[in-house]
């Protein structure tokens, strides 16, 4: 009888589907939106940088004295010119979107605003992750993994 407990428990293992479990995992929607914050507020407007963790502004410049001009009379002061949060009426934030592939997902959002291309003046990298916002998302990931697998492993 015991044997047949141990045999289930390693046919169980070897049907598990790393892929498809975070697949699992990365299809939450409230998972989606906090990995989707940590690119748009931890990283685009806390800290004004891309995934490869360099300033915008050093990408793509500071923001003109008529830009700083009209968001203090729109009520939405910038902190500095060379602060770059790509903020401006949110709807570029609120485009934001995770798109999952097989084994992998991207962040995807709609960057044309006012006839500028936004990934064009400011790099391709303001839609990802940085190395820390990545260790983040893992730390998450493996605190759902974790049940899933114990999970799959002891069902009988």
């Amino acid at each position: 009888m015991a044997f047949n407990s141990i045999r289930k428990i390693a046919s169980n293992v070897q049907a598990l589907d790393e892929s498809r479990l975070i697949n699992r995992i990365l299809s939450n929607r409230d998972l989606q939106e906090a990995i989707l914050d940590l690119n748009r507020r931890g990283q685009l407007y806390e800290k004004g940088i891309n995934a490869q963790g360099e300033q915008l502004s050093s990408i793509g410049g500071n923001y003109s004295p008529l830009t700083m001009q009209i968001s203090l009379d729109e009520g939405r002061p910038k902190r500095s010119n060379s602060h770059i949060d790509l903020h401006d009426t949110g709807a570029f934030y609120g485009s934001f979107r995770i798109i999952l592939g097989e084994k992998e997902f991207f962040i995807q959002a709609d960057t044309m605003k006012d006839g500028t291309d936004l990934q064009r003046e400011w790099g391709e990298e303001i839609l990802g992750l940085t190395i820390e916002s990545k260790q983040i998302l893992n730390d998450w990931v493996h605190e759902r993994i974790i049940p899933l697998v114990r999970k799959q492993i002891f069902s009988t």
